[in-house]
C-alpha cells in the first residue's frame, strides 16, 4: 500500500525525475489531419513541429484522456491497494479534471477504503512539473496523503506561468482563443 501518482503528458517532466520517482504519464490524444496520435508515444513534438511547417493548413488538435483510460489505471492502483494521485492540466485548459473527478467518484463507491486526489494544476508543462516534483519529493519523505495534496493544491494555486506566443493565431487555430481575438 502506498501512494501512486499519475499526470498526464501535458506534464512536462524530465528525464531525472522520470528515473528518480515511480510514477505514471497518461498520454494526451493528438489528432493531425484524420489520424490520432498518442503523445509520447507514436508521435513528439519534434513530429508535431514537422507536421505544421508540412502542412500549415492542418493544425494539430488535442483532445483529453478517454474516461475509459482513467477508469482502467485508476483501478489497477486501487486493486493494488494504492491510493492515487492525479495531477491534471489545468482546468481552464482542458476536460481532464472534470473527467478524472467523475471517474475518481465513481471508482471510490468500489473501493470505500482508499484515497484519490485529483489536483487542478491551474497550469501546464513546467509549471505542472514543478507541482508533481513537490509531491513526488514529500511522499519519498513518506508524508500523509492530505500534507501532500493539500501542499499540491497549495502551489497549484499560487503558481503564475509565463508564456510567449509567435503568432497568436496558432491559439486561435487550437480553439484556445477566440477567432476575432487576433
Amino acid at each position: 500500500m502506498g501512494i501512486q501518482f499519475i499526470t498526464d503528458s501535458m506534464c512536462d517532466v524530465n528525464e531525472e525525475i522520470l528515473k528518480r520517482y515511480p510514477f505514471e504519464i497518461l498520454p494526451i490524444p493528438i489528432t493531425i489531419g484524420e489520424k490520432t496520435y498518442y503523445d509520447g508515444i507514436d508521435i513528439t513534438p519534434e513530429m508535431i513541429i514537422d507536421s505544421v511547417e508540412a502542412s500549415p493548413d492542418v493544425f494539430p488538435k488535442t483532445s483529453q484522456v478517454q474516461a475509459i483510460t482513467y477508469q482502467k489505471h485508476f483501478r489497477k492502483h486501487l486493486e493494488n491497494g494504492d491510493d492515487i494521485i492525479y495531477l491534471s492540466l489545468s482546468s481552464g485548459l482542458s476536460g481532464t479534471f472534470q473527467t478524472a473527478s467523475l471517474i475518481a467518484s465513481e471508482l471510490l463507491e468500489d473501493y470505500p477504503g482508499r484515497k484519490i486526489a485529483i489536483i487542478d494544476s491551474k497550469c501546464a508543462t513546467s509549471g505542472m512539473m514543478m507541482i508533481l516534483h513537490q509531491g513526488l519529493k514529500l511522499s519519498k519523505l513518506g508524508r500523509p496523503f492530505e500534507e501532500i495534496t493539500e501542499t499540491m493544491d497549495f502551489l497549484a494555486a499560487h503558481m503564475n506561468i509565463y508564456f510567449l506566443v509567435g503568432d497568436i493565431k496558432w491559439l486561435a487555430k487550437g480553439g484556445r482563443i477566440s477567432k476575432t481575438s487576433p
